[in-house]
């Protein structure tokens, strides 16, 4: 989606105008496609393809630990704008939809309970998020939990969206991702 203002420079290019009169949009595609017509914008082509396809990346499981140098699991949160997972402080700063620090612990025990049971190698980092999802419906929070039996709430804990689970293992500086085969857009 591109917003433009009094400009026709993309009107050849577009899928779909859509004209803002009064605060209300009103559709003229096939306008813009007559003026674009007309009057053509001599715009050189500047690549020759589409931008290339990314690549999918596989998280390694052994580098998201949140074991610490004297054993046990650390795994809290600083509000809902740090994490604590073993050694790391992990910044949640700019994840503005985690609003209670339960939902920051919540996607530091997703980390861990996937390391432990749902990573293995070449699972893209989208089916990962897939699988967190599927055991959360399927089991509720309690899997998260150590202490929580599958038919009761962990109580410490409220389900984060996969976009939170996701950002924080990009800013977990321990993970290591390899790469997948490159994907076309």
């Amino acid at each position: 989606m591109l917003v433009v203002g009094s400009s026709g420079d993309y009107f050849d290019v577009a899928d779909t105008v859509v004209r803002m009169r009064d605060y209300l949009p009103e559709e003229v595609t096939a306008e813009a496609k007559r003026v674009a017509r007309d009057r053509p914008t001599g715009r050189l082509r500047e690549a020759d393809a589409p931008f290339p396809g990314s690549t999918a990346r596989s998280p390694v499981a052994r580098s998201i630990d949140a074991s610490t140098a004297r054993g046990p699991l650390r795994i809290d949160a600083r509000g809902t704008e740090a994490l604590r997972f073993g050694e790391e402080i992990i910044d949640l700063r700019a994840l503005t939809q985690l609003v209670d620090p339960s939902q920051a612990r919540a996607v530091g025990h997703a980390l861990h309970d996937a390391a432990l049971h749902l990573l293995e190698p070449g699972l893209p980092l989208a089916e990962l998020l897939d699988r967190i999802e599927a055991r959360l419906d399927a089991r509720g929070l309690a899997v998260l939990s150590q202490r929580a039996r599958d038919d009761e709430h962990p109580g410490a804990l409220a389900r984060p969206r996969r976009f939170e689970i996701a950002a924080a293992l990009n800013r977990l500086r321990s993970v290591r991702m390899e790469p997948l085969e490159p994907t076309s857009c």
